[in-house]
């Protein structure tokens, strides 16, 4: 007889043990880990609360309205959470591991202000603990992007090189500083001519006379402006291109109508020399090798994705 209870015992204790083995399967498959690193598992249901949270802040943060996305937009957003949302595990492990924390209070003031956007939203409930969350790791992330920046090397040589493929684009265009008058007919613009040489005030007779509504409240001034062309392209840039400072010139045709004009400075296109710009160019480079600092970080953390999982 005790063998016999023994047995059924040991018979109820498997039952139970495949009940819950197969709840836990069950659970699994209601609820699958999406990602995983480490430790750490972030199911299907755990991830749609994150994305629910990080899709409200994206919309406060960039000043639009939430409840204006749409379905389609809201699907092709929660996708793109998924692949940031591994890296971003990644790299919150990293900066774990440097011992970068960032508290509730760092994030205070930040969070308050994103908080009341959030709700301004009409009907938008937000996961408060979530949000805070998400805005402290995000510090995290900008915290540890600072070291790693720090960290990339850069040899005075590469700047050097940075330095003359740039250089063009970093050179300050001509400017010419500008006062016209601006007339329909030939005849009228010859007029003003000889009263100019003749000693009138430009900036009155452009009042008087310019049919420029921009200018023509300014007595003529049009402020300064960058060359648009090594080469005047025209009657009208020809002259302002290659008239004399303070020198009067006209009349000259746009094609449309005639101008009468005194250029009244020039500035001269300019390139900065290396050691003023040796800085900047080095700080480029590093945030140019960045990106790639960051992808080794994800590979070696081992994070593990499945997307397949995502949509039940």
């Amino acid at each position: 007889m005790r063998r016999g209870k023994a047995g059924l015992v040991s018979v109820f204790l498997g039952l139970v043990l495949l009940l819950v083995d197969s709840l836990v399967t069950a659970q699994n498959v209601v609820d699958p880990v999406v990602i995983e690193l480490g430790k750490q598992a972030v199911t299907r249901s755990e991830f749609d609360s994150l994305f629910n949270v990080a899709v409200r802040l994206l919309a406060a943060q960039q000043g639009i309205a939430f409840s204006k996305t749409g379905p389609e937009q809201l699907a092709l957003l929660r996708k793109q959470f998924f692949g940031q949302r591994a890296n971003e595990m990644a790299l919150i492990q990293e900066a774990e591991h440097r011992n970068i924390a960032v508290s509730d209070e760092d994030v205070k003031s930040q969070f308050e202000e994103l908080l009341g956007k959030i709700r301004s939203d009409a009907g938008n409930n937000v996961d408060e603990q979530i949000l805070k969350r998400l805005l402290r790791e995000k510090q995290q992330v900008s915290l540890l992007s600072a070291q790693l920046l720090k960290e990339i090397e850069v040899r005075p040589g590469e700047v050097v090189v940075m330095h003359h493929d740039v250089q063009d684009s970093l050179a300050t265009p001509e400017q010419n500083c500008m006062r016209h008058i601006v007339v329909a007919d030939l005849d009228n613009a010859k007029r003003l001519l000889a009263e100019l040489k003749g000693g009138a005030d430009f900036a009155e007779l452009a009042r008087q006379n310019s049919t420029d509504s921009t200018s023509v409240k300014n007595g003529g001034d049009v402020g300064c402006f960058e060359r648009e062309h090594l080469v005047p392209l025209s009657e009208f840039e020809r002259a302002v291109y290659n008239s004399n400072v303070n020198e009067l010139t006209g009349p000259v045709s746009d094609g449309t109508a005639y101008h009468l004009l005194i250029i009244y400075k020039r500035k001269i296109a300019s390139a900065p020399d290396l050691n003023e710009v040796y800085d900047q160019l080095e700080n480029e480079i590093r945030h140019e090798r960045l990106p790639d600092k960051l992808i080794q970080i994800r590979d070696a953390s081992g994070v593990a994705t499945y997307p397949e999982r995502l949509d039940g």
